[in-house]
């Protein structure tokens, strides 16, 4: 019989291997045994998981009988793991950077002893495996401005400012001067510019009403006191002859200022400033007549003046006649 040696006995069964017995010409001496022939009963080698030995119906022997190291308590391959030198530690399979895993194409792999997990990008839901896309406009998660439109894209959103606002979407304000009325705005003319009834800052200036946009404006009323538009004065009346007249131009011998505006006349004393014995302090009327100063005598004067030519020309007419 091939690898028996002859004349010696054979084993029935695996539990006759490795009797024990220090006889070496049975067909069980330790710690092999021989095979008897394929068509007569015979012992298998004793097979020792843990001795890190990598011996017959073995996958792998780390060398211990602890599960979960990539080699089972069998000696049997544990998923994630290669074994590939008997005797020593198994390694871990990084199924992540090898492309092993199966993870979603939006999701985040990250390797774990002997396996790995699976986890969305952010913008994204589900379990790893299986990603969809977060539409933050609809659900209320954006942070756009309540002047601004919010946009969905994959797994992020954008923010921009409505027409008449500019800013980063994030955070909006009102543009003055583009012709669009909009927020806390009450004109915009399309421009930015002062005394126009609309002010650079897209507020309505007194005396001035602005409607529509772009916004068209209009100044106030005269004689409502407010100076508006191409008044020269507003002194709060249409009366004439009070320094600023009905359709408030400022009348000759007058200067305005103010709002409304107070009128006074560029030469209060026409026939002079008295002296020295003013009725009342400021007065042009005298307490004694004759008391006028220089100013009051030259116009004195010059009415005398006026006076004696008139007559003069007169009496020539007559004497013609």
């Amino acid at each position: 019989m091939a690898g028996v040696p002859s004349g010696a006995a054979q084993c029935v069964t695996n539990a006759d291997c490795n009797d024990g017995n220090p006889c070496t010409t049975d067909t069980c001496n330790a710690p092999t045994c021989s095979y008897a022939p394929s068509d007569a009963p015979g012992c298998e080698p004793l097979v020792v998981c843990g001795n890190g030995v990598l011996e017959m119906g073995e996958a792998c022997d780390d060398g211990n009988t602890t599960p979960g190291d990539g080699c089972s308590i069998t000696c049997e391959l544990e998923p994630g793991y290669t074994c590939e030198v008997s005797g020593m530690p198994c390694v871990d399979l990084d199924e992540c950077s090898l492309e092993l895993a199966n993870c979603h194409d939006d999701a985040r792999c990250e390797n774990t002893p002997g396996s790995f997990t699976c986890t969305c990008n952010p913008g994204y839901e589900g379990d790893g495996v299986t990603c969809a896309d977060i539409d933050e406009c609809t659900q209320g998660t954006d942070d756009c401005d309540e002047d601004a439109t919010c946009t969905n894209t994959p797994g992020s959103f954008t923010c921009t400012c409505n027409a008449g606002f500019e800013g980063n979407g994030v955070s909006c304000a009102s543009l003055c001067g583009d012709g669009i009325v909009a927020a806390n705005e009450a004109c915009d003319d399309g421009n930015t510019t002062s005394g126009d009834g609309c002010h650079a800052m897209c507020v309505v200036e007194g005396g001035w009403t602005c409607g529509g946009a772009p916004s068209v404006c209009e100044a106030g009323a005269c004689g409502d006191g407010i100076l508006a538009g191409v008044e020269g004065c507003d002194d709060g009346n249409a009366t004439s002859e009070d320094g600023c007249s009905s359709t408030c131009v400022v009348e000759e011998g007058f200067a305005c200022s103010g709002v409304p505006s107070t009128c006074t006349p560029t030469n209060p004393c026409p026939d002079g400033q008295c002296a020295d014995d003013p009725i009342a302090e400021g007065s042009c009327a005298c307490s004694v007549p004759g008391s006028r100063d220089s100013g009051g005598d030259l116009a004195f004067a010059a009415g005398l003046l006026s006076l004696a030519v008139a007559l003069r020309r007169r009496s020539s007419r007559n004497t013609s006649r």
